[in-house]
């Protein structure tokens, strides 16, 4: 293979492709990137085994056809440091050595057999596809409840369910603590796939450096995949059942409401944090008390005691419940911090929900401490 590209198209196209080179590849093979045509595209791919990505080669000249394996952060390092405006060739130079070279000078670098590259493959069979409008929107709102260690590995995904082929996607996250969910509309879900958490934030990262949503997703039995104008990123499924969080949800009218700014009632959690953080148990349990017409945030440890009356509208019964500060926090950052929030409590030991009308399609389930 034979090809020219500009130092800073391929700058690009190799920092996409390092998003899924692993830091200790299992195989040397995983360390680097393979250059192939798949029809009448040159693209480069990277993978870990879990997860893949596919770049097309914008406004490359191929002048001879095959396959090309670069050891991925060499020549990272080496092109990222080429002035802007030159060409640069790459090409096969005898047995897994590859040249490259640039106006005024060459690197002979130390390739592989391109056929040794291993490649997930997406089955085209029983493959469902849907828009991917709004999906970097959804995950920013689930991601953050997703188990972040694989003692379970079904909490470490996030579910992405529909009601048809054609119907609305909903996700959701959850670590056995707490869940986060987005929907739109109410319809049954009838079928699920879930994606490892760790690689549905490269979804996110790769949608901030190309500056846009995939303009689509498919949903395979062992696969999904996102994909953009010129890039794909494909990803193993994780199996089992994951929980039926639908059965979580309060059936009943909440005991009590309280309604409520964002930014008040963060910047009041994080100062009781401050107290909080010095517990025995390590778990910063905080204290949302309801008492008549008003509400406050309390915390005790071996640092002191807190106490702050919040802002805000209080109905029904009084009660006073302990949570993770960070777990309330961390539902409560996903908002803006001017929108109205409402929290829904449903007994002294029941979840409390937590929603708003800035964004109808999310919904936050926090479990009460039973302290001791």
């Amino acid at each position: 293979m034979q090809f020219t590209i500009s130092q800073e198209d391929l700058e690009r196209v190799l920092s996409v492709c390092l998003r899924c080179i692993p830091s200790k590849p299992s195989m040397p093979q995983l360390a680097g990137i393979l250059f192939r045509k798949e029809g009448s595209k040159l693209t480069a791919t990277a993978t870990d085994l879990d997860v893949q990505v596919t770049v097309e080669l914008p406004r490359v000249n191929l002048e001879e056809e095959g396959e090309l394996w670069l050891p991925a952060k060499e020549t990272f390092d080496l092109v990222r440091r080429l002035p802007e405006d030159v060409l640069v060739e790459l090409r096969q130079a005898g047995s897994n050595q590859v040249l490259l070279s640039y106006p005024g000078g060459e690197a002979r670098l130390a390739g592989m057999d391109p056929g040794e590259f291993p490649l997930i493959e997406q089955s085209v069979e029983e493959v469902l596809e849907f828009p991917g409008e709004g999906l970097l929107d959804a995950l920013r709102y689930v991601l953050y409840a997703a188990a972040p260690d694989d003692l379970r590995p079904i909490f470490t995904g996030v579910e992405i369910s529909y009601s048809s082929p054609e119907g609305e996607l909903t996700f959701a996250a959850t670590d056995g603590h707490r869940l986060a969910v987005f929907r739109r509309g109410e319809e049954p879900r009838l079928e699920s796939r879930v994606v490892p958490a760790q690689y549905l934030k490269e979804v996110l990262v790769l949608g901030r450096l190309l500056g846009e949503e995939p303009k689509r997703i498919r949903l395979g039995k062992t696969t999904a995949s996102f994909h953009w104008e010129e890039v794909e990123l494909y990803s193993r499924l994780i199996e089992g059942k994951f929980p039926d969080w639908q059965q979580a949800l309060p059936k009943d009218p909440p005991a009590t409401s309280l309604s409520l700014t964002v930014g008040t009632l963060l910047s009041c959690l994080e100062r009781a944090r401050v107290i909080a953080r010095a517990q025995a148990s390590g778990v910063p349990a905080v204290f949302l008390v309801k008492e008549g017409e008003g509400v406050r945030i309390e915390a005790r440890s071996e640092a002191g005691e807190f106490k702050e009356h919040v802002d805000g509208r209080a109905e029904g019964e009084d009660l006073t419940l302990a949570f993770n500060a960070d777990y309330l926090m961390e539902a409560l950052r996903v908002l803006d911090r001017e929108a109205e929030v409402l929290v829904s409590l449903y007994g002294p030991m029941a979840p409390i929900i937590i929603t708003s009308g800035s964004c109808k399609e999310y919904l936050a389930l926090v479990l009460p401490l039973r302290l001791v």
